[in-house]
């Protein structure tokens, strides 16, 4: 599909950044060694220190290049461990680390960290995030891969049983970065933390973890009980469509039932699956609601034929998730070529995120797999499963604000991710255009009645308004 009509849950990107810049020189060619990390810069803002980060990673920059606009960016790969809790070895995850000036940016501009999730760090998405977060910060981006994916990966050529991927080693990596930032990057200014989706549960998780790190933390969509199964999203979709579509839809997933796992059947429902799960987690669908209720009323073949011609037309992703979550083996090659992140991602959801798209009990929705199918495929494919439910982030927000930082919570009524997220506060808050804002205790909730999955990376109002809010958390001297 196109970019605007991609099928697949939990695209989230994630960013951290801060306030406004100053007007002294250009950091394009300061990048060094720093010593004033903790201290105060020109715009009266506070920045916190460099944490107890080892400095045991080494970076390599890749590339440097300013545009005709004058905005500058640098590739480095940080030399992360296998293990942050192992002497380092020659096998590192070589973490890939974008940064972008933009013109008239200084040391102590404020930084942008955007924290990418399960899916290749890429120009095009760095340039999304550089659109989001400009929109109300003139901040420099520092936009690190999530280890395991993409091009950040171990030396080991046989990828299919990715252990050194995980929340703990992720959050270590963010650390190091933070280190990378105030160190060898020399930047001085604020930080704030922002994640989208699975992002944004590892900016609460970092920001927890280490909370000297960051000043505002900002979680859009997050979610923050980690459930071993999701119902959500076949709720959602009953709501949706009509009582006959849905029918239908749950007759063409059953009649995919695989005669053996990881077989066509099984890939074709799990692209099924997808598919349906996207149209009611991205705004982008709405107006596809009739399209897909008469495709539903037709064969299984025909309605399959439907989606892979979208999905085609725009890159073909949701083949490549249903493809890449089938294999049972994989190399460092295949991971190099970005087309396999949901089969690491698959390993994340068997080693503990769970959130699986299924069904709480026999019978219930158009998902029908339940916990049990879930562990049997984990184990077929992995070795191992380990139940979900005990990442439990809903307590992050105290803590952190209790750490010294503040926290922005954001999200909207249509997203299905909202039913393990933090809910709105009660009462009535201040209108800001479809968002309406709460003054919390950690902070602040942004709420947007009519919003889907992600909808700030895609409307630019909505990007200022919440990170115009985060800037206004920042503390000031």
């Amino acid at each position: 599909m196109k970019s605007r009509l991609k099928l697949l849950p939990l695209l989230g990107v994630a960013i951290v950044g801060a306030c406004s810049s100053t007007n002294e020189t250009s950091p394009s060619s300061n990048v060094g060694t720093d010593d004033s990390a903790g201290s105060t810069d020109d715009t009266g803002t506070k920045a916190k220190d460099a944490g107890t980060a080892s400095n045991k990673v080494v970076a390599k920059k890749i590339s440097d290049a300013t545009d005709a606009n004058g905005v500058r960016d640098v590739e480095y790969v940080l030399a992360q461990p296998l293990s942050h809790k192992k002497a380092l070895t020659k096998n590192t995850v070589d973490q890939r680390v974008f940064v972008r000036y933009p013109k008239g940016s200084t040391k102590s501009s404020p930084i942008v960290l955007a924290i990418e999730g399960e899916s290749t760090a890429t120009p095009q998405r760095l340039e999304l995030n550089a659109k989001s977060a400009w929109t109300a910060l003139d901040a420099v981006i520092v936009y690190p891969e999530h280890r395991g994916y993409g091009k950040s990966v171990s030396h080991d050529e046989d990828q299919s049983l990715p252990t050194y991927v995980s929340v703990a080693e992720a959050v270590e990596d963010l650390h190091e970065d933070h280190a990378f930032i105030r160190k060898t990057l020399a930047l001085t200014g604020p930080i704030v933390s922002y994640g989208g989706s699975y992002p944004g549960a590892l900016a609460l998780e970092y920001s927890r973890t280490y909370p000297s790190d960051v000043d505002v933390v900002v979680a859009s969509c997050a979610p923050t009980t980690w459930l071993p199964v999701l119902d959500a999203h076949a709720v959602a979709l009953k709501a949706r469509v009509s009582p006959e579509a849905y029918a239908n839809f749950a007759k063409h997933v059953s009649s995919l039932e695989p005669k053996s796992l990881f077989d066509q059947n099984w890939q074709d429902r799990e692209f099924l699956e997808v598919a349906l799960e996207g149209f009611v987690q991205y705004k982008a669908y709405a107006g596809y609601t009739s399209v897909l209720e008469g495709a539903a009323g037709g064969t299984t073949s025909a309605l399959l034929n439907t989606l892979h011609s979208l999905d085609d037309s725009g890159g073909g992703e949701g083949r490549q998730y249903a493809v890449s979550r089938s294999a049972t083996s994989l190399s460092r090659d295949e991971v190099m070529e970005g087309k396999s992140s949901w089969r690491v991602f698959f390993y994340q959801q068997c080693t503990g995120l769970g959130v699986f798209m299924g069904a709480k009990a026999a019978g219930q929705g158009v998902f029908p797999r339940q916990v049990g199918d879930f562990e049997a495929e984990c184990k077929a494919m992995f070795g191992t499963y380990t139940p979900a439910g005990t990442w439990d982030l809903n307590g992050a927000p105290a803590e952190i604000a209790a750490g010294g930082s503040k926290v922005v919570l954001f999200g909207g009524k249509m997203d299905p991710w909202m039913s393990i997220s933090i809910p709105k506060p009660d009462g009535s808050g201040t209108k800001d255009g479809a968002l309406e804002w709460f003054d919390t205790a950690y902070g602040a909730y942004g709420w947007n009645e009519g919003g889907y999955h992600g909808d700030e990376f895609s409307d630019p109002v909505l990007a200022k308004s919440l990170f115009t809010r985060a800037k206004t958390l920042l503390p000031t001297q």
